[in-house]
């Protein structure tokens, strides 16, 4: 996934790497099958534009317990 802060403050938990801010105009990259998290720490709205590439008939999302 690859995802682009267009407003706000977004704080990311990302497996393997260290805790980041995004702020708007920055962007990221989430590999496939690594464990993620992200938290609006602030106050006001987060808008992010994110793009999936999923392999066909693969579900886009598989939740963690």
């Amino acid at each position: 996934m690859v995802v682009y802060i267009l407003e706000g403050e977004f704080t990311f938990d990302h497996e393997g790497k260290a805790t980041m801010t995004y702020k708007a105009g920055d962007s990221f990259y989430i590999e496939a099958n690594k464990i993620h998290e992200g938290i609006n720490k602030g106050t006001s709205p987060v808008k992010a534009v994110a793009t999936l590439v999923v392999e066909k008939g693969k579900p886009l999302i598989t939740e963690v317990p």
